[in-house]
């Protein structure tokens, strides 16, 4: 089983798979501004962590942990400062105590 996964590893990292994951993970990002979820947001994280996977040429267990590593230090980034860059549609769900969606946001 590892021989055939170690092949379709080496099989991805020849091709291009990373600049797709790239380019969706971007294009992830800068759609997460018009929602109030971070889904998107989170999802390009995981792709920039396969990217880092598959361009290190590293051996198969410290690949992973790069990669794992990237996914984990970008989310930390995210609630940590980029929260409050990547949405403009007011207050996220639930992040002001109020569960109600529906009602638009007022502009100050």
């Amino acid at each position: 089983m590892l021989p055939i996964l170690l092949e379709w590893i080496a099989w991805l990292q020849d091709g291009h798979v990373h600049w797709f994951l790239l380019a969706g993970g971007v294009i992830l990002i800068l759609i997460d501004y018009y929602f109030r979820t971070d889904a998107p947001a989170h999802f390009a994280y995981f792709a920039f962590g396969l990217v880092v996977f598959f361009v290190a040429n590293l051996s198969l267990v410290p690949s992973i942990v790069a990669g794992l590593a990237t996914w984990i230090l970008l989310a930390i980034l995210h609630r940590t400062i980029f929260y409050k860059y990547l949405h403009n549609t007011g207050p996220k769900a639930g992040a002001s105590g109020s569960t109600d969606v529906a009602t638009p946001v007022q502009p100050s």
